[in-house]
């Protein structure tokens, strides 16, 4: 597979990956108000759901199998998160990487991953 066809293929979830890692490494000052207790595990949620839907939007039109489909919209989106909790936690102080921020990004790619099978499956039935 050449590169040009790769990006051509999966830019979308090359765009919200990269979206993901861009807002994972900056700096966010301390004094940037918070709504309410714990509001960073709904932006885990909400980063890692839209990147499982990417992730599973890019793959449709390969009529993968279950086992292929939970590989590349659950899995990878979960380690991806994994992986950037620890560079958070080592590279990029005062940036910080807990187990509570890789919990969000999991659940955020299982609700991802089966809204974007429940659409695909309702709008694409024939294929899915």
């Amino acid at each position: 597979m050449n590169i040009l066809y790769f990006f051509k293929t999966y830019w979308k979830s090359i765009v919200v990956a990269s979206f993901i890692f861009y807002v994972s490494i900056i700096h966010i000052p301390s004094s940037v108000p918070v709504p309410f207790p714990h509001f960073d595990k709904l932006v885990h949620v909400i980063m890692y759901f839209a990147l499982a839907v990417a992730m599973t939007w890019d793959n449709f039109r390969f009529s993968f199998l279950l086992k292929k489909s939970l590989f590349y919209s659950i899995l990878l989106p979960s380690v991806y998160g994994g992986i950037i909790e620890i560079l958070q936690e080592n590279f990029f102080p005062p940036r910080s990487g807990n187990w509570q921020d890789f919990a969000a990004d999991f659940f955020g790619a299982i609700f991802g991953y089966l809204f974007a099978k429940m659409v695909l499956k309702r709008f694409f039935s024939s294929n899915y």
